[in-house]
């Protein structure tokens, strides 16, 4: 019974025996290289329409997180969100594109080199279909 509890103490002791703490360098590394992952990709995940707002004075906003927004580009094509509409069905685009959100507020963006008379007449079209929160979006002046 002796022998026995000796080679037990023995086991325990033995360099085969297992660790009592946590190598947490391979843990580091891979955390090292997710971290330089995500951070190359961020960049590439921004995604949307590109459209060269006007600049004015206006203060932001306080509105839902991400609203619906018509975008009109310069050369004249319109986007519901991300995704590009004729003039003919922009209100079906725009009812199934707001029920999806369950939201009420609506976000025009018009290029600064569109006309005002096409933004307008888009604005009037969305308001007599009964989206009444419309806002322009613009850019903030710089301060100088």
């Amino acid at each position: 019974m002796a022998n026995l509890i000796s080679r037990r103490k023995l086991k325990k002791h033995s360099k085969f025996s297992p660790m009592n703490s946590i190598n947490i360098t391979p843990m580091v590394d891979v955390m090292l290289v997710l971290l330089i992952i995500f951070m190359v990709t961020a960049p590439l995940m921004k995604s949307g329409v590109h459209v060269n707002l006007p600049q004015t004075k206006a203060k932001p906003l306080k509105s839902s997180k991400n609203p619906v927004s018509i975008i009109i580009k310069k050369n004249g094509l319109i986007y519901i969100d991300k995704k590009k509409v004729s003039t003919r069905n922009l209100l079906a685009n725009l009812d199934l594109a707001m029920n999806k959100q369950f939201k009420n507020q609506l976000y025009i963006k018009g290029d600064k080199l569109v006309a005002y008379g096409k933004i307008a007449q888009i604005m009037v079209m969305v308001a007599q279909h009964g989206y009444t929160k419309i806002a322009l979006v613009t850019i903030p002046t710089p301060k100088h």
